[in-house]
């Protein structure tokens, strides 16, 4: 029975995406014959909006087209969406500051144009940004102001769509009655307008509030309701999805075998649909099943797929990132190298032209001489006439030197030009030299350049440190991305040097949240007592500004190395980075919140308050501590 289901779906699932593919082939081939106005910028927004579900490279691409030709035509509506839609490409592939920028640009063009509904689109999509990044709390804050002014307004579309994302988000942090009440809230309205999508959404994420609470044949029913609206309207991924959610219901209820119906079903859907995380979930939770039925063969088998499928996303990732810089790169050398080619080649036709001239002189020269002589011998009466043009040759054989001592000084001339551009060549190479030391530990920058790569390295002890910025988003959004930046900039600027002066190593600044690393790439004993000392110079320098701020530190275990072939990016991972996030989140305004191991490594140098144990996001509850000064 569930190879036929599968058959069945397969079937639709090809007439559905013919007739898709068919329509959108159509759609862009009529943009050959439009004019370039208002109306071909929002046909090119339209395509890379349907292209965004399956092939980022396309859709950037007709974005691209869509931004230069609105900016042209001075058509801002168009120019603002096409930056919504790039936004949403870049936090895609993992851009999260351009993501950023480029939604605050569309959010800034539309208050200017006072457009209101583009506006109420934008601030709901940079919800889903912030939700994309595990932050869920600015994501409530952007979902719910994008919601206050669809209310207001009466968009009822927009008001459906941003209950059910603040419900989904709600549904992150495990607060699953304020999740049900907005999902509620969600589906009445979609019910009312006939929104088919919404409505599926609205009621699946109603299901998984079930099932986070135990109620799995609830559960089952609003899942089961939820793919069927699905169906119609087409959104495939969600039911790869939600064949994984209703697996785990059929677990809940210890109908096994049912469980494992559903997630190869959802491994069918994510193939044809190349969705590859939802396949290595599918994956996943199979190796689960069949691990409690006993069936440790097919677990095995399921866990090695796992194993195999988190190396091919990885690399996929790492090569994605890489081959923007290795086509950069590549296309650097290629002009530096014809650039040398093509002086060589001027110098040898130079040299090769002289050596042309000075063969006919000489040639003109042995001819002139041998018709000298043979008048000579033949014809005396004309002696003289043969010595005057005897004397002209002599003349033009002078000029012939004179052109070719200027082609040598030319060609010396070149020669040196030649050598300049070398010198400027080492000249450039130490400044890609000072850039790589720039972006990479001068260890690690060594052994990238000695070895082309850089083998990831563990460290059994270091101190990770979080720093995130209060209320950033309601700064973001009532200043320019110019004095967000420069903001940003002189805090950063700062957290760098206080980095550098206690022997911390900068990994990345992700939005407003600044992240370092103490005890790699080399090995430093105290690096507990350095991360503290930094963590309160940054808190100082940030109250002195008359900001707020949260810091978490932790220490233990972690992987650091490089990842990239363009773009190099020193990173950390390991359980313990999460942990420390988990430290930040749980702290508090203007408060260095550490770890029990942080405090462990510290005590002996600052006083510190006990807070107890603190309930954290999939850790449970963490022992934790505030530091108030430092032991004199």
């Amino acid at each position: 029975m569930a190879r036929f289901l599968q058959t069945i779906f397969f079937i639709l699932f090809l007439l559905t995406n013919a007739v898709a593919i068919t329509d959108i082939n159509i759609y862009t081939d009529s943009l050959k014959f439009e004019k370039q106005d208002s109306n071909k910028v929002n046909r090119l927004n339209n395509i890379a909006r349907y292209y965004y579900e399956f092939d980022l490279d396309k859709s950037l691409d007709y974005v691209n087209q869509a931004y230069l030709l609105s900016k042209n035509l001075e058509y801002k509506k168009g120019q603002a969406r096409a930056l919504d839609l790039k936004s949403n490409i870049f936090e895609e592939i993992g851009e999260f500051n351009k993501a950023l920028e480029f939604k605050f640009q569309a959010i800034d063009i539309y208050k200017k144009l006072n457009y209101k509904k583009g506006l109420c689109r934008a601030l709901n999509n940079l919800g889903v940004v912030f939700f994309n990044h595990g932050n869920y709390a600015k994501a409530i804050e952007s979902y719910t102001e994008a919601y206050e002014m669809a209310k207001k307004y009466d968009y009822v579309d927009m008001k459906a769509t941003c209950l059910l994302n603040i419900g989904e988000a709600y549904l992150m942090q495990n607060k699953l009655n304020q999740a049900m009440d907005y999902e509620e809230k969600s589906l009445k309205i979609s019910l009312e307008n006939n929104y088919v999508a919404e409505t599926g959404f609205a009621k699946g994420i109603m299901g998984q509030v079930y099932l986070k609470k135990g109620l799995y044949i609830l559960a089952g029913k609003e899942i089961k309701e939820a793919m069927n609206y699905f169906f119609m309207s087409n959104e495939n991924s969600a039911i790869a999805e939600y064949n994984i959610q209703m697996a785990r219901v059929h677990v809940g209820l210890d109908n096994l075998d049912s469980a494992i119906s559903c997630l190869k079903q959802s491994i069918l859907i994510s193939d044809l649909l190349n969705a590859k995380m939802w396949k290595l979930k599918a994956y996943k939770e199979l190796a689960d099943v069949y691990a409690k039925k006993n069936n440790i063969e097919s677990a095995y088998k399921y866990q090695k797929l796992v194993n195999q499928l988190n190396d091919t996303i990885y690399n996929e990732a790492n090569a994605r990132k890489a081959a923007q810089m290795q086509i950069i790169y590549e296309t650097e050398k290629k002009e530096t190298q014809i650039k040398l080619l093509t002086k060589e080649n001027e110098a040898r036709e130079v040299e090769l032209s002289a050596q042309k001239k000075l063969s006919i002189v000489f040639t003109f020269a042995i001819v002139t001489i041998s018709f000298l002589a043979f008048g000579l011998l033949y014809i005396n009466r004309k002696k003289a006439k043969i010595n005057a043009q005897l004397t002209l040759t002599n003349q033009e054989i002078s000029a012939q030197k004179d052109e070719l001592n200027l082609l040598n000084h030319e060609i010396n001339t070149i020669n040196e030009q030649l050598e300049k551009s070398l010198a400027l060549l080492e000249i450039e190479k130490g400044k890609s030299d000072v850039l790589l030391l720039n972006i990479l530990p001068e260890a690690i920058a060594g052994e990238l350049k000695a070895k082309g790569k850089v083998q990831p390295k563990f460290y059994g002890d270091a101190s990770i440190l979080f720093a995130d910025f209060v209320n950033f988003t309601e700064f973001a959004l009532k200043n320019s991305p110019t004095s967000i930046v420069e903001q940003l900039d002189d805090f950063f600027n700062k957290f760098d040097d206080i980095c550098e002066k206690h022997n911390l190593e900068k990994i990345k600044t992700i939005g407003d949240c600044y992240m370092a690393a103490g005890g790699v790439p080399l090995p430093n004993p105290n690096h507990a007592v350095a991360a503290a000392l930094a963590a309160m110079e940054m808190l100082a320098y940030v109250q002195s500004k008359g900001w707020k701020i949260r810091i978490g530190i932790h220490s233990g275990p972690i992987v650091a190395g490089v990842i990239g072939k363009k773009k190099f990016a020193y990173d950390i991972w390991g359980d313990s980075v999460n942990i420390a996030s988990r430290i930040e989140t749980a702290g508090a305004t203007n408060q260095i919140n550490i770890s029990q191991p942080i405090y462990e490594s510290i005590s002996h140098a600052f006083h510190c308050s006990y807070r107890g144990k603190i309930t954290t996001k999939n850790r449970g509850d963490i022992d934790m501590y505030f530091i108030e000064s430092k032991i004199d």
